[in-house]
């Protein structure tokens, strides 16, 4: 949680806002997966390809379910153990449903290439 503050606050106050999706990139996006099976033609691109701003869009949605629902759990456990149940249950599936979003937007990356740094 600390980490995920500070990212928030070190990038906004230095300006890094290339990365936030913008207007237009879910059109962009499909304009590039096209043009990938030769439909059409690439579009510009900036620092960033639309795909990668979205993504991580993406992942910022997914961490912060993950912080809420594991608060809520651990609220439960700390202070209210008598907390209503449905609560307790939905913030165990939302926790659940996060993680399994969270391992799979990473999963493609799995193994590491040999040309990077961690990598065989």
């Amino acid at each position: 949680m600390g980490a995920s503050l500070f990212h928030v606050v070190y990038h906004g106050f230095m300006g890094h806002r290339s990365i936030l999706p913008k207007k237009g990139d879910l059109r962009e996006s499909w304009e590039v997966i096209t043009s990938f099976f030769g439909k059409g033609e690439e579009p510009p691109f900036a620092k960033y390809l639309p795909e990668q701003r979205l993504a991580y869009a993406g992942i910022a949605v997914i961490i912060a379910g993950l912080i809420v629902s594991g608060l809520v759990k651990t609220w439960k456990n700390l202070f209210a153990p008598d907390m209503d149940l449905w609560l307790v249950l939905w913030a165990t599936w939302a926790h659940n449903l996060f993680f399994i979003l969270f391992v799979l937007a990473f999963l493609p990356t799995w193994p590491p290439s040999s040309s990077s740094p961690t990598g065989p």
